[in-house]
């Protein structure tokens, strides 16, 4: 769980747990308002920035982000 009392649980201070929910919103829902914002990009563009998006997520889990989400999604 990453609720509030969870990562508190988990020894994760509060001002820590404020940060991991701003970084959320801003490189989630942040990154696809501005997106959805820009005027005239075409659909591939989107596709495009998207798919990059993706591609540096897996990188940052060091080529595991498949079973990463699998295991999160089960």
């Amino acid at each position: 769980m990453v609720d509030s009392a969870s990562l508190a649980a988990f020894g994760i201070k509060s001002a820590d747990i404020s940060r991991i929910y701003r970084s959320l919103h801003i490189y989630s829902v942040g990154f696809s308002k501005m997106l959805k914002e820009m005027r005239g990009i075409s659909t591939k563009v989107y596709r495009n920035i998207w798919k990059v998006y993706s591609i540096l997520l897996e990188y940052c889990s060091a080529g595991d982000f498949q079973t990463m989400l699998s295991e999160m999604c089960n």
